[in-house]
C-alpha cells in the first residue's frame, strides 16, 4: 500500500530537475549577454534598452556586466563617450568644443567639460594645450593637477 503524501512532505521534497537545467542555461548564456551589451553600447544611448534585450534583470545584469568587464554598464558607457572626444580633439584639433561635444554624444560642452575633468582630471582646453602624444597621457606641469580629495581650502 502506497500512502498518499502529506502536504508537509510535498512542500519539503525536492525541487523537480528542470531548476538546475534553467540555471545551467543561464550560466552558460552570461558571458554572450555582456558581449551582446559591449557591442551595442557604442551605437546606442539607452543603457536599459540594452538590458532589455539580454533579458536579465536590470540588477542582475549590472552584476554580470561588472564581473567581466570590471565597470558597471553606465560607467561603461561614459567611457566609450569619453574616448569618442579624445578621439575627435587628437584628429579635429580646430574643431570647436561644441562641436566636439555633440559629436561625441554629450548633450553640451558643459556637460563635456564636467566629465572630461571627472575623467581626465582636466578641461578640454588644457587637454589641447598639452598636446599630448598619446590619446590616454596628458604630461602634466608641476602643481597642475589637484585631485578632489586633496582641494585647497584658504583659511
Amino acid at each position: 500500500m502506497v500512502e498518499e503524501p502529506t502536504p508537509r512532505a510535498i512542500t519539503r521534497a525536492p525541487r523537480p530537475a528542470l531548476r538546475p537545467f534553467v540555471s545551467v542555461v543561464r550560466v552558460a548564456d552570461e558571458p554572450g549577454a555582456v558581449a551582446h551589451a559591449r557591442a551595442r553600447f557604442p551605437t546606442v544611448d539607452d543603457v536599459g534598452a540594452v538590458v532589455e534585450e539580454t533579458g536579465y534583470s536590470h540588477r542582475r545584469f549590472i552584476g554580470l556586466f561588472r564581473a567581466a568587464v570590471g565597470l558597471a554598464p553606465k560607467l561603461y558607457c561614459r567611457v566609450l563617450r569619453f574616448q569618442d572626444a579624445l578621439r575627435l580633439l587628437a584628429g579635429q584639433p580646430s574643431a570647436s568644443l561644441v562641436d566636439v561635444a555633440l559629436a561625441a554624444g554629450y548633450s553640451d560642452q558643459p556637460h563635456l567639460n564636467r566629465e572630461f575633468r571627472e575623467l581626465a582630471g582636466v578641461s578640454p582646453v588644457e587637454y589641447r594645450a598639452a598636446r599630448p602624444v598619446s590619446l590616454l597621457h596628458v604630461p602634466l606641469g608641476r602643481g597642475q593637477f589637484r585631485p578632489r580629495s586633496a582641494a585647497r581650502v584658504d583659511l
